[in-house]
């Protein structure tokens, strides 16, 4: 525990923990780290301790660098509003997924995009970054 502050219980029966800043009015709330069973307390805007920080560092460029700006938006939107069923489960359509994606070459013509429901895109996009992830451990396993 710091010495500039002591942990209270919220007492507004919620569950969160609260820091109180010694010299201050203010209390900060600490939550749980979000890993999966750890029990450490972290500050509120973190979302992980620091033993569980290096496991989900996000390196990835933002959306907008990555070519998701404001022309793809309005080519999302239009595309669901002419193509609004979901390729594979006939559902509402709400995403629109590249067949080739940009990060390998595709681009944003309509041959190259399907429309999905949230539930089907995330299905897809999770089984093809762990295909990818496979393929690039056998890769550095084996091959590298």
């Amino acid at each position: 525990m710091p010495s500039s502050g002591l942990l209270l219980t919220c007492p507004a029966t919620c569950g969160a923990f609260l820091l109180h800043v010694k010299g201050s009015m203010s209390f900060k709330a600490k939550h749980p780290c979000r890993y999966n069973g750890c029990p450490a307390l972290v500050d509120s805007g973190t979302t992980y301790c620091k033993q569980h920080t290096p496991i989900y560092k996000d390196d990835r460029p933002s959306a907008w660098r990555r070519g998701y700006d404001y022309k793809w938006q309005g080519i999302r939107d239009a595309y669901l509003r002419t193509h609004s069923t979901c390729a594979k489960c006939g559902e509402k359509a709400t995403e629109v997924h590249h067949i080739q994606p940009l990060a390998q070459g595709g681009t944003h013509e309509q041959s190259n995009l399907v429309p999905l429901c949230q539930r089907c895109h995330s299905r897809l996009t999770a089984s093809a970054t762990a295909r990818a992830k496979r393929t690039s451990d056998y890769i550095d396993t084996h091959i590298g």
